[in-house]
């Protein structure tokens, strides 16, 4: 017992040291965002609230951060605010991706979670928590092939209706274009450019 003096908290405490759970924070399919915003208690309380619900585990971890580096800490709650952010704002636009993001999320915080936590373990521990880990890998290659089967499903149905559009251009063109003459009229009557 001796050699284990530490919790599993020390390692995953490293981990974000190392800013490694940043992978988890912004590591999506969707657009990486050039830098969180600014640390504020309103953001906290977001980011915290939004671990509460998807990720409580990571919250021990937090603490211990915010005791030990202030500064990390709040950047890392700064990461999670605008990992929080996106995610709504994605619900909002696509609640399927929203979703599916998310658990990617889920799965890779407790997956850093799972390798912080193999540190602290003797070898024969260390089976079954790798054993988690991998299925924790395979879930997410499940989850980012799930993704590109949605979004190549919404291209095929954006590109379908693009086409419905296209084809009724085509067959309205004429009348299209006596619109359009008709609008440039008008404009320019409006603008007094033509009497």
């Amino acid at each position: 017992m001796a050699s284990r003096s530490f919790t599993w908290l020390a390692p995953v405490a490293a981990l974000i040291a190392l800013g490694l759970t940043s992978a988890a924070a912004t590591a999506y399919s969707g657009p990486r965002r050039d830098a969180p915003p600014a640390f504020s208690e309103e953001r906290e309380a977001a980011a915290l609230h939004f671990v509460k619900k998807h990720a409580a585990e990571l919250l021990p971890v937090l603490e211990k951060l915010k005791a030990s580096d202030p500064k990390k800490y709040q950047t890392e709650v700064s990461e999670l605010f605008q990992t929080c952010e996106w995610l709504t704002d994605m619900r909002h636009e696509d609640e399927k991706r929203y979703n599916l993001e998310l658990d990617v999320w889920k799965t890779e915080t407790r997956s850093l979670l799972l390798v912080a936590k193999l540190a602290g373990l003797k070898e024969d521990e260390r089976e079954k928590h790798k054993a988690e880990v991998e299925e924790c890998a395979r879930k997410l290659i499940d989850l980012e092939m799930l993704i590109m089967k949605h979004r190549i499903e919404t291209l095929e149905k954006e590109l379908g209706e693009a086409r419905d559009e296209f084809t009724k251009a085509e067959e309205q063109k004429e009348n299209l274009v006596r619109e359009r003459f008709s609008k440039l009229v008008e404009e320019a009557k409006r603008r007094g450019m033509m009497k």
